[in-house]
């Protein structure tokens, strides 16, 4: 079975990525579409063909749209010319959002979405268009996509769940950005006294900032880890990103991570690709052993949180009396005991043989059903 994977605006090594590429190469020879900011060449490794495609990030948004135009044409053009038995695309274009699924009904091959975000509301984030209009073309775009895929994959259960509305016959899998690996809890003796912020996406943390102060105050450290927000006058410890197994050797001796930003707009309504978010660093966090802070706003992670005992919930409406629960939970033995449930329900969180047998499984289905 031939596969062309496109990773649209994700660089080469992207966790969620590349971890299907490598899963895919065991049903046969893949073809790896990936964004490059640099002089990449094409290689072919370990079953893969790695074709990088140019794309330039630009402070100016006209050149950034015109420059993000010419990269996904020629994109297109490739899928124009290929032959394969699946296309996996992760996530959609920018610029052209439905061209990949116009091209490649053409061709009778199996067309899986990987959707990475709840797309009516990650459609042009950040540009200065109103939300309702933009809210209203995205849903447009989104449905079609929806009806459109012969498979969708989704990061969290709500998001797979309101996509199902949309299209009740849809063939759809939930697998969340589990960890690619595990360590052992080490115990509270062998940490650091310390929080831990992990990510690059920019967040609206005016709160967390206060939030964070007053943890400081109480002897904590703060790092930020490969994160572009600004933290402000916080004696933060930034850190640039590591390589994934360093980072998880980094959170695994430190005491918390956090995950906690504001999830509303400028009206008080709730962004639900955030309040339904299911990112890397929750997972990461765990597989390293670590408990998490969460903001009680983030309803999926909060009800893994809850019902494992992995972590601690906090409100960002009472900052004295989230800061005194995180601190009073280091100093007693509940501190303990959400290491021993991490440890217990660590399986959980990140990929083993049986996701990835159950993930291989799907995608056999899909390519049998349109034989």
């Amino acid at each position: 079975m031939k596969s062309v994977v496109v990773g649209f605006l994700h660089r080469k090594n992207d966790k969620r990525v590349l971890n299907t590429v490598k899963l895919l190469t065991r049903l046969g020879e893949v073809d790896y579409l990936y964004w490059s900011e640099g002089a990449d060449i094409p290689i072919v490794m370990d079953g893969v063909n790695f074709i990088p495609f140019f794309h330039r990030l630009q402070q100016n948004p006209i050149r950034m749209w015109n420059d993000r135009k010419i990269y996904e044409r020629n994109i297109m053009k490739f899928l124009v010319n290929s032959d394969a038995d699946l296309y996996y695309l992760h996530h959609f274009a920018t610029t052209r959002p439905l061209a990949a699924y116009r091209v490649l009904s053409k061709k009778n091959a199996l067309i899986v979405t990987d959707f990475h975000e709840y797309v009516p509301e990650q459609y042009l984030e950040g540009v200065s268009i109103p939300r309702s209009l933009k809210t209203r073309y995205a849903n447009h775009l989104y449905n079609t996509m929806l009806r459109k895929t012969d498979g969708a994959v989704f990061v969290s259960r709500k998001m797979l769940e309101m996509a199902s509305s949309v299209n009740s016959s849809l063939r759809s899998i939930f697998v969340p950005n589990y960890a690619l690996g595990l360590r052992i809890p080490v115990s509270r003796a062998s940490r650091r006294k310390e929080i831990v912020f992990v990510g690059k996406t920019t967040r609206k943390i005016n709160r967390e900032i206060e939030i964070l102060r007053l943890i400081m105050e109480c002897g904590f450290t703060f790092t930020s880890l490969g994160s572009e927000s600004n933290f402000g006058d916080l004696k933060a410890n930034v850190m640039e990103a590591l390589p994934y197994d360093q980072m998880m050797d980094y959170i695994s001796e430190s005491a918390f991570t956090i995950i906690s930003y504001d999830v509303f707009d400028n009206k008080g309504n709730p962004w639900l690709n955030m309040v339904y978010s299911m990112p890397n660093k929750f997972f990461d966090s765990l597989g390293a052993g670590t408990p998490v802070i969460v903001a009680s706003d983030f309803e999926e992670m909060a009800r893994i949180i809850q019902k494992n005992k992995i972590g601690i919930l906090i409100d960002r409406n009472e900052m004295k009396r989230s800061v005194d629960r995180i601190v009073s939970l280091w100093n007693s033995a509940d501190y303990d005991r959400l290491l021993d449930s991490i440890r217990s329900t660590q399986d959980e969180y990140a990929w083993d043989t049986d996701k990835e047998e159950s993930f291989l499984s799907y995608i056999r289905t899909l390519t049998e059903s349109i034989k």
